[in-house]
């Protein structure tokens, strides 16, 4: 009985990622992290991975 909840619940999850579109505009400012909005001002991201490619280094913003 838990595993098709589990199954179900997995799957929902599966289709609520999103990734991130080619071309959208990341700023990190101040410690947050905005993208563009749809009327061209900026748009907090509420919970945001920060990593730079090629080093250890990054954090996690909440």
């Amino acid at each position: 009985m838990r595993t098709p909840i589990i199954f179900i619940l997995f799957l929902f999850f599966i289709i609520r990622v999103e990734a991130q579109k080619e071309g959208r505009t990341i700023v990190e400012f101040s410690g947050m992290v905005f993208t563009e909005g749809e009327d061209g001002g900026p748009v907090p991201l509420p919970y945001t991975t920060v990593a730079v490619k090629g080093s250890s280094r990054g954090h996690i913003l909440i």
